[in-house]
């Protein structure tokens, strides 16, 4: 073999190696790739006899077992106060906002990332959910969501086959903001 063609033989094999180290440290470079679908944390809730979901990534903070002090007040959805870390704080029933009936006294109290110091009581909270993204739906025409509770609700999940709408608190932080003078 010529000196001139080795000379290009081991050039094509010095681009070679190059290539296949720039390839291998790209691999480790690149993001793992994943087989899991993207999941949302939301918690399952009932307001009055129907399922709801609230998203995690727009609650502030989550209580139970609080003493709410009655305020008399004109807005229907205010049922009273309550004390957290020091500083009074408005609860309004989140079922009234629903358009259901006053739930009695309920045990559950969310803070909406949208206004942290408005409380919204309710009385059952069912469980923690991982949902799957591609499990969330767009609103339909012929779902089967309440009636009272449509203008408030953003879309459905499939939570064991059943459809339960998502309860959208920016809109409820809206009306409250709205009703109170």
């Amino acid at each position: 073999m010529s000196a001139d063609r080795r000379e290009a033989t081991q050039a094509r094999e010095l681009l070679s190696a190059a290539a296949l180290r720039r390839e291998f440290d790209a691999a480790f470079a690149a993001p793992p790739e994943t087989t899991e679908a993207a999941t949302e944390d939301m918690l399952a809730v009932r307001v009055g006899p129907d399922p709801f979901v609230l998203r995690l990534a727009e609650i502030a903070g989550l209580h139970a077992d609080f003493t709410i002090v009655p305020v008399p007040s004109s807005a229907p959805s205010l049922i009273g106060i309550v004390g957290i870390r020091g500083a009074l704080k408005p609860v309004h029933d989140l079922a009234v906002l629903l358009g259901y009936g006053a739930a009695g006294s309920p045990r559950w109290l969310i803070f909406p990332q949208a206004a942290p110091a408005i409380g919204l009581a309710f009385a059952t909270l069912e469980s923690h959910l991982k949902v799957r993204k591609d499990s969330l739906q767009a609103e339909r025409a012929d779902d089967m969501r309440p009636a009272a509770s449509r203008g408030f609700t953003r879309g459905l999940v499939l939570v064991e086959d059943a459809p339960r709408p998502i309860i959208h608190l920016q809109s409820l932080v809206r009306v409250i903001k709205d009703e109170v003078p």
